[in-house]
């Protein structure tokens, strides 16, 4: 239950069908939650152990499929068995859950934490500027380049940070000696980039600020069981690129916004993924609660966006959603209440009749205002554009050989 942020039967039954349809979010969940007991599982397969095999993860991929037994009492022979088990377990807990369920901080953690968002609504707005970023700054080495594409906005803005609540000096100090009067959020590890968004928002909308922009420094993403850095540097820079990739682009960006009251969100337009192939892994009932039955085609995948503020407010009015709706951080790709959240930015923007528009990689080429979700995976669209990357890199060394 706190693994996919689900208060009722039905919507936890999809939510499982979902995750344990797909192997890499069935091996989270099977860490996570327990389900598979490495010992018993190696000593009653003896395949498994003589191949040296991570237990957690052949189950994930091949033994849950097979009707392989994870632990001692859990007998069952298909992923949907697993899934009726799991409901069962869970349904006399239903109705003592609040529609959106809460993992309180400790006491010295939750004090922390409205010390530093009392400040953040004091120091909002006081210099009058009508733009705020919000950035999840997670990796130390990666700050640099984000502050790097800050320096492209053409007008003053406000700076919100949002950072691990330990280990943190450095990244203060590099955004303080940039960004002297930025405003700082120690959170602790929920919802990665997205629970400390949702904490700082209520704060934001106090204010009228024309546009948010929401960056994080991403990494790298796991595929096939293994943390790609290489592509994870790839998606960074496409989003920063079309983002913040030059002046113009900003001044572009903001003038949709101030010019077309229907515009709403402005995204990089390769990270457009489809509601269709990537779906709500709750079918859809929480954005529904929040936002209404609004048709929601796509959303930002990665969570790096300009939006118009207001568009949001729902997801955050008092009882909805904070950083205390999600639960420790597990490392999960997909199926977690975060993933869930991602997928409503995109479904908040189509609200009320709201355009989406799409920001090329290319800084110099014009917004598209009539766009298509990505019509390939995520992973499909990394893969060719860092083809094209090394293809173009060997292109320019026999150019430069040549001369």
């Amino acid at each position: 239950l706190a693994l996919t942020g689900i208060a009722d039967g039905d919507s936890f039954r999809n939510a499982l069908r979902t995750a344990f349809a797909d192997p890499e979010t069935a091996e989270m969940y099977g860490r996570a939650a327990g389900i598979v007991d490495e010992t018993f599982y190696l000593t009653t397969n003896s395949d498994v152990a003589k191949a040296a095999t991570d237990p957690v993860r052949h189950w994930a991929r091949y033994g849950l499929r097979e009707g392989r037994q994870p632990r001692r009492g859990l007998n069952v022979g298909s992923a949907e068995q697993l899934v009726d088990e799991l409901v069962a377990a869970a349904e006399p807990l239903f109705d003592g859950i609040p529609d959106f369920p809460g993992f309180p901080l400790n006491h010295d953690a939750e004090a922390r934490r409205q010390t530093s968002l009392a400040a953040i609504r004091g120091g909002l707005g006081a210099r009058g500027n009508k733009l705020v970023v919000v950035a999840h700054l997670y990796y130390r080495d990666l700050v640099p380049e984000i502050l790097e594409h800050l320096a492209n906005i053409p007008e003053g803005f406000d700076l919100v940070v949002t950072m691990p609540d330990w280990g943190n000096r450095q990244i203060a100090d590099l955004v303080r000696a940039a960004y002297p009067d930025a405003l700082l959020y120690p959170a602790v590890n929920r919802g990665r980039d997205i629970g400390p968004f949702l904490d700082v928002l209520p704060a934001v909308l106090e204010h009228g600020y024309d546009a948010i922009l929401h960056l994080q420094t991403k990494a790298g993403y796991f595929h096939a069981g293994r943390l790609r850095r290489d592509l994870g540097e790839l998606w960074r820079g496409e989003a920063l690129d079309a983002l913040l990739g030059s002046p113009e682009r900003v001044a572009a960006i903001l003038g949709a916004f101030r010019t077309d009251p229907a515009v709403h969100e402005v995204g990089p337009q390769p990270h457009y993924l489809a509601l269709a192939k990537y779906p709500y892994h709750d079918g859809g009932e929480l954005g529904e609660s929040l936002l209404g039955a609004t048709p929601a085609e796509g959303f930002f995948a990665g969570t790096m966006f300009w939006a118009r503020p207001d568009i949001l407010r729902p997801l955050v009015e008092p009882g909805t959603l904070t950083l205390t709706s999600f639960a420790e951080e597990t490392g999960a790709n997909d199926g977690a209440l975060a993933h869930l959240v991602e997928r409503l930015f995109g479904h908040a923007a189509l609200a009320d009749g709201g355009v989406i528009l799409g920001a090329p990689v290319d800084p110099a080429e014009p917004l598209i205002t009539d766009f298509q979700p990505l019509a390939v995976t995520i992973h499909e669209h990394m893969e060719a554009a860092l083809a094209a990357k090394h293809a173009a890199r060997k292109t320019r060394a026999r150019e430069a050989l040549a001369w």
